[in-house]
């Protein structure tokens, strides 16, 4: 997921903005789910509210990525169809010079998606 969304941001200022704030939100991802980890073996699993927090954010963040994942493995599928067109397309002409038939995803992102 780092890397797929670390191509959206060119390198740069914007680029180091992407990795304090990814950054930021893993270390807080980590951190909830160590301290809902020490209050389930302590015990005291409903007696702090924030722990409630923390769950939420944890599964807030599990279904972003699970989300995203899904995002992702569309795009790929687009990308495989897009790669296979290009590569019947090929077969029919008499072309023989090697090729790469399925684009990267950078290149879907900017040219092939319709936003």
């Amino acid at each position: 997921m780092f890397f797929t969304l670390k191509a959206l941001f060119p390198q740069g200022v914007s680029n180091k903005v992407f990795l304090l704030i990814y950054g930021l939100i893993s270390a807080l991802s980590y951190y909830s789910f160590f301290k809902v980890n020490i209050a389930m073996q302590n015990q005291s699993f409903f007696n702090n509210a924030g722990v409630n927090f923390n769950i939420g954010f944890i599964f807030t963040s599990l279904a972003t990525r699970l989300f995203y994942v899904i995002l992702i493995l569309m795009q790929d599928t687009g990308r495989y169809l897009i790669g296979l067109f290009e590569y019947l397309k090929h077969l029919s002409t008499e072309n023989t010079t090697p090729e790469t038939f399925i684009p990267s995803r950078r290149k879907v992102i900017t040219t092939h998606l319709p936003f």
